[in-house]
């Protein structure tokens, strides 16, 4: 787990030379294996919240886990077939399904700190709220990685931005409200 999380570290400091990490180094096997993990994690983080709320809430939670699980699990499904699809158009690489594995896995895992930041912090912070943004930043800077020219920026935003961003953030959205 701690090349995955090394690389997300990395990335979250210094997106370029994050991504200049995985392009030397990460296997699209392993990063995908990883995600899983970390969607696990991420998917159980909720619990932690047992320790600082009302236990009255305990199915919600529990309810939150699968919830969380299935969000970002088909969010990297999504983003893999999406870029699939249509990232060899604006994209000069030859054979790009490594790439955007990796791409997916890494971008799925740091949307899924959000959800693991949330739960464990006891306290409701505002900046989290704002984290998705952050990862459209990584997303930008991902652009050398998955070789695409600057001319193609808006047609990359518009293949990535719907393609990962958004359907996590949609079905938790969806879901949390349908609790409240």
């Amino acid at each position: 787990m701690w090349p995955y999380a090394k690389n997300l570290i990395q990335l979250i400091i210094s997106p370029d030379h994050g991504w200049e990490d995985i392009a030397i180094s990460s296997s699209p096997r392993r990063a995908f294996k990883l995600m899983t993990i970390m969607l696990i994690v991420a998917a159980v983080s909720p619990l932690c919240r047992l320790l600082y709320i009302d236990h009255s809430s305990t199915l919600l939670i529990w309810q939150s886990t699968v919830i969380i699980f299935a969000a970002f699990w088909a969010t990297f499904f999504i983003g893999e077939f999406a870029l699939g699809m249509l990232l060899p158009q604006i994209s000069d690489i030859d054979n790009p399904k490594d790439r955007i594995r990796s791409f997916c896995a890494y971008i799925t895992g740091l949307l899924s700190l959000q959800t693991i930041l949330e739960s464990v912090i006891p306290i409701p912070v505002a900046i989290l709220q704002l984290w998705p943004i952050y990862v459209v930043v990584i997303i930008w800077r991902a652009m050398a990685f998955l070789q695409v020219s600057e001319r193609e920026t808006g047609k990359y935003f518009l293949i990535t931005i719907p393609a990962l961003i958004l359907p996590s953030q949609f079905i938790l959205r969806f879901f949390y409200s349908s609790f409240s």
